[in-house]
């Protein structure tokens, strides 16, 4: 399990598995693929009868919040069913709760493979970040020999939008700097590893996207005010990379390009900081479609069942949910995600003694992504993208399980276990159910939508596939 979800990490932003799809229709396929692979393992557990690794793990998440969730999911369950493509609103539906699974199965593998599993994930992202940049410096260098202009929006392929590699940075930029931190022994080596995450933070800078600013403003905020000066060596990290990476992005993107003669493109988005680029037209749709069904929403998904022409989902989460899920749905996850959030904290503070240990540092490190994560998905789509999804779930179970660490793990009961299993493989069935009439035609509709972008220049407006608006 721990390989798959290496792999798709891994792999989906750097490898184009074909020629034919959008890079977000293949982390979409692919992310269905994992998840269906979770849910085998459920299958497994209730065909053995005997506890396989996602049945224990239940065990991680505490009565009042296996209470909460279950509800938040109940009323999206029936939103679907009232929905009007009911098929469509399951699909989201069961893709939240096999993400739900998803991040248990991450905490059982970190409770089973305790400090291993750290150094092992923390290797999957470094490596990862190694192999993007290695693409895009070869992108680079292709544009300057060829003597092509160097658009940093062309370098940054792996995502269908830099907003959506912009979730990945945000999510990584917390963790990249532990290995520098830690694992250096050498001051050559310290430099050598501490590259990497101020390269990361070049491409952050050059890409223009304001929301990974604005994630890491406020990650860096929430670990100052959880732990003050016990952060500062983190905090120093973060700011010593992000000047050298302000610095590689003048070498790389001004003084390189311009003593070659060759035209650098960059984005520049400080004049417009400020501007909501029409998300303020999207939360008032959002809070319209709220106010107009406050218990049970239009539906999950089905933002995208009323087309607009800025986007199919409304680039906030809690008026995302609040929308299609419900007001009541919305408030029980909020409640969830804020009672866990605190909970995380009190027990980091309160290992502040522990001062610069490696311990420490990850759990304050995964507070700052996870922080980040949340600023981010307030003002863009981190909890719409397939890989930012998977990514976010894959944090939560390892965050999860880092808080549990040390504590006696009371296991579900065979009830609780086999009923939380029955309804993952619900789940899986309800998602194959609604995707398998696209899975075998989504190559053709991605290229004859390509084509028709091209001729009349519409926009990629995503949501579960490139072609974002859903339809029966």
């Amino acid at each position: 399990m721990l390989t798959a979800v290496a792999a798709y990490i891994v792999f989906l932003p750097t490898v184009a598995i074909t020629r034919d799809l959008p890079w977000h229709d293949e982390q979409r396929l692919a992310q269905i693929a994992l998840l269906m692979f979770i849910a085998a393992n459920a299958a497994l557990a209730l065909a053995s009868a005997r506890r396989f690794v996602i049945a224990p793990a239940w065990g991680f998440i505490s009565r009042r919040m296996m209470i909460a969730l279950a509800a938040a999911l109940m009323f999206g369950a029936v939103s679907s069913a009232l929905a009007p493509i009911p098929r469509w609103a399951y699909v989201e539906w069961s893709m939240m709760v096999l993400l739900i699974a998803l991040g248990v199965c991450v905490a059982s593998m970190r409770r089973q493979l305790g400090d291993r599993f750290d150094r092992l994930l923390i290797g999957v992202l470094f490596f990862t970040a190694t192999a993007y940049l290695l693409k895009v410096f070869a992108g680079y260098a292709g544009a300057l020999v060829e003597r092509l202009p160097v658009h940093i929006w062309w370098l940054l392929d792996g995502f269908s939008n830099p907003r959506f590699f912009g979730h990945f940075q945000a999510m990584t930029l917390p963790l990249l700097v532990l290995p520098a931190m830690y694992w250096a022994k050498t001051p050559l080596s310290r430099i050598s590893l501490a590259a990497l995450p101020a390269l990361w933070w070049m491409l952050a800078i050059a890409s223009g996207t304001r929301g990974t600013w604005l994630a890491m403003i406020a990650a860096c905020v929430v670990v100052f005010a959880c732990v003050r000066h016990k952060g500062y060596r983190w905090l120093k990290w973060q700011l010593g990379t992000f000047l050298a990476g302000f610095a590689a992005y003048g070498l790389f993107f001004f003084v390189l390009p311009g003593l070659l003669s060759v035209q650098a493109d960059t984005v520049n988005r400080l004049p417009d900081i400020m501007n909501l680029s029409f998300r303020d037209v999207l939360w008032k749709r959002a809070i319209e479609y709220t106010l107009a069904h406050p218990l049970l929403g239009i539906g999950p998904m089905h933002f995208a069942y009323y087309p607009n022409p800025l986007a199919a989902h409304p680039h906030m989460s809690l008026l995302q949910w609040a929308a299609e899920w419900g007001l009541p749905s919305a408030l029980l996850v909020l409640a969830v995600v804020l009672h866990a959030g605190m909970a995380y904290m009190r027990q980091l503070r309160a290992t502040a003694g522990e001062g610069d240990s490696g311990q420490f540092a990850l759990r304050l490190a995964l507070l700052a992504s996870l922080s980040a994560a949340a600023a981010q998905s307030l003002v863009d789509g981190v909890i719409v993208m397939p890989y930012s999804q998977t990514l976010l779930a894959v944090l939560c179970g390892w965050a999860l399980a880092v808080h549990q660490s040390g504590a006696s793990l009371q296991h579900a009961d065979r009830t609780t276990a086999s009923a939380g299993m029955v309804v993952v493989l619900v789940s899986a069935l309800l998602l194959l159910w609604g995707v398998f009439p696209e899975i075998l035609d989504v190559a053709g509709r991605a290229g004859a939508f390509d084509t028709h972008r091209v001729q009349e220049g519409l926009l990629l407006l995503p949501r579960f596939w490139s072609r974002g608006w859903i339809y029966e």
